[in-house]
């Protein structure tokens, strides 16, 4: 008992760090990083600026290296989403400002499918053919049956896409002059402005330094900044992204009704430019019901409030749609002849390929509704393996390295402006780097992660539920940078601090994620496809070389070949005939680039030039070779 009373009345031990107990200094780069987190903290607003700035840099730089390339007369391709937005704000900016009139887009695809139509179903036929008067001949104009039966599909005078972009397009177009490059401009400043606020955001979740390198990762993102010189929603939809999380963010600290009303303009902003993100505001709501339960005054309130401001953003799209006779609350109308193609067993994950039996049969027995469209969609798979074949296809689409083209081709971009070549933060980088980001997030962060998780959801969706298109990832680019900057800092911070338990299982999980990523998706992709180059090619150049060749004038017409062949990546220049060629769409554009050698060297050949004529001439052979050999292999021919 005595010696227990001792040990009892022993004085305690020191507390680790207590004055008698000299402090371990901290090693000196985990100083440096406080006191760098401390500083862009107390000047976040600065930081933020100062972003928004040197990110107009590159900007500049591709706009003076691309401004007098193909890619500006790209738009101009009558099959392309380009082509149709730019046509929309023309007619807009006209005068028709509530869009009083059917438009819709007439691609090659949409006159195939009608006249599939027609033939499956010849009542309708019958019905469409009927309404038509005929001409003086007696004849039936059958071009625009198919095109009444393609407008009829999406709705008459409903909005082919949410409408937002060509309205800012259009008021573009109205207050300065329609052309494209204003466009350009204001969608450089968007981008800039993304840049800050994704600084905002790494700061609120992830700290100042995470959000900083976060910002300049996307800042130096090739397929995120190569969408701001292209007429797609892209853009617009990278920055509404990062604005919406960053409110929500805010909001989700300390809901308020100032908050709430912020919150609601952009959040109808956001479902006029992208429908899909209401897969973002429904899971953020029920979030943050789940946080603040129990408060349930002050989450009526903030909901009242959010639904008054939301509306009353809508309000124009409700007025017009009223106005000209379509549903009140229809933002689109392209939605069951985009997901059919991509949702069944014909479906392909990384291109926009449509089997025009299942699309038309689908369509005319579900009346193109989403609900009946999405299960006569699933009926087609022939079970569960076959079903998750094509889905796991597309969940590899929101990592893979290749960036699919469609509308536009990232790869032949980067020969109309170097820089983009040069940026360095490609996504087979940012990617796994991203998903190792991830999961320390959810391991460290916990719940805090949520408002970044279900934005990420959101902007997979459209890959997941249409096709995995460069055009469709770029929001998704944004966020996975941002998460693979926390991973950076997070792994510095463990290897400064020696935590070595922490610090191999963090490798081991950003190795598997490179290991996951480096091996989608299949190994056979070519980068370039025929179309990239008929169109510069048909919209630039054809018929200023047609008028020379007329005239006889082949300095010039040898000069402007030679600038069209310095559009041509250098693989088509390089490439040995013994080289293997595995994909068609290899095949198809070096008979394109073969085309384009042989009519140098014609020109060459007519000044006399005949020894650098044969060597354009032995190219072009090559090439064609190459295709022909693809061709006899494969029984294409």
């Amino acid at each position: 008992m005595a010696k227990r009373d001792q040990r009892k009345a022993a004085p305690a031990k020191p507390p680790k760090h207590s004055s008698s107990t000299p402090r371990t200094p901290a090693p000196p780069l985990t100083d440096a990083l406080d006191r760098a987190e401390t500083w862009l903290r107390a000047k976040a607003l600065w930081v933020a600026a100062f972003i928004f700035l040197i990110s107009l840099v590159p900007r500049v730089l591709y706009y003076q290296q691309a401004k007098n390339t193909p890619l500006m007369i790209q738009y101009q391709w009558e099959s392309c989403d380009m082509e149709f937005f730019d046509t929309w704000a023309k007619h807009i900016a006209a005068g028709d400002w509530l869009c009083d009139t059917v438009l819709h887009p007439y691609h090659s695809w949409h006159s195939e499918f009608a006249t599939g139509y027609f033939q499956q179903y010849p009542d309708e036929a019958a019905r469409y053919y009927s309404a038509q008067a005929p001409d003086s001949t007696g004849k039936i104009d059958t071009v625009a049956a198919r095109r009444a039966l393609v407008n009829d599909i999406y709705n008459g005078k409903a909005y082919h896409q949410e409408p937002l972009y060509p309205y800012l397009m259009a008021a573009t177009y109205a207050l300065f002059e329609p052309d494209q490059k204003w466009v350009y401009f204001w969608q450089f400043l968007l981008g800039a402005a993304a840049n800050a606020l994704f600084f905002l955001i790494g700061l609120r979740l992830f700290g100042a330094v995470a959000g900083l390198l976060g910002a300049l990762i996307v800042l130096v993102s090739g397929p995120v900044m190569v969408f701001e010189m292209v007429l797609l929603r892209t853009t617009l939809t990278v920055f509404l992204t990062a604005l919406l999380l960053y409110l929500y963010m805010r909001l989700l600290e300390k809901p308020g009704w100032r908050s709430q009303i912020g919150f609601g303009v952009v959040s109808g902003l956001a479902l006029m430019a992208q429908s899909y993100l209401i897969l973002f505001l429904l899971p953020a709501w029920a979030w943050l019901v789940w946080k603040y339960r129990g408060q349930w005054k002050l989450l009526g309130q903030n909901l009242a409030v959010y639904a008054v401001a939301l509306l009353l953003t809508l309000s124009p799209v409700f007025y017009r749609n009223v106005a000209v006779g379509v549903p009140m609350g229809m933002l689109a109308s392209n939605a069951a002849m985009t997901y059919i193609p991509a949702n069944t067993k014909k479906g392909l994950a990384m291109e926009t390929f449509v089997h025009q039996p299942t699309l038309i049969r689908v369509m005319h027995d579900t009346g193109g509704r989403m609900s009946a469209a999405a299960v006569e969609c699933l009926k087609t798979f022939d079970g569960f393996s076959d079903c998750w074949r094509l889905y796991r296809q597309k969940i590899g689409t929101l990592f893979m390295w290749y960036e699919s083209p469609n509308n536009m081709n990232y790869y032949h971009y980067r020969e109309f402006s170097p820089m983009l070549d040069a940026l360095p933060a490609p996504y087979y980088v940012v990617a796994p780097l991203g998903l190792a980001g991830m999961l320390l997030g959810f391991w460290r962060l916990r719940s805090r992660m949520a408002p970044i998780f279900l934005m990420a959801l959101a902007s997979a969706s459209p890959l997941i539920i249409g096709v995995g298109l460069a055009r469709y990832r770029s929001p998704l680019v944004a966020i996975m940078s941002l998460l693979a900057a926390y991973f950076i800092v997070e792994l510095a911070r463990m290897i400064i601090t020696r935590q070595w338990k922490t610090l191999l299982p963090a490798f081991a999980v950003a190795a598997l994620a490179f290991l996951y990523t480096a091996n989608l998706p299949h190994k056979l992709v070519f980068l370039y496809y025929n179309t990239d180059f008929t169109v510069m090619y048909r919209e630039k150049y054809l018929e200023r070389l047609k008028a020379l060749e007329t005239g006889k004038n082949f300095e010039q017409y040898a000069a402007l070949t030679t600038e069209l062949l310095s559009y041509v990546p250098d693989h088509f220049l390089k490439v040995r005939i013994t080289d293997p060629l595995k994909v068609s769409n290899e095949a198809e554009s070096s008979r394109v680039i073969a085309r384009f050698m042989d009519m140098h060297a014609f020109a060459l050949e007519q000044l006399n030039r005949g020894q650098e004529a044969a060597r354009f001439k032995e190219r072009a052979s090559i090439l064609r070779s190459r295709a022909d050999d693809f061709d006899r292999r494969t029984g294409r021919k």
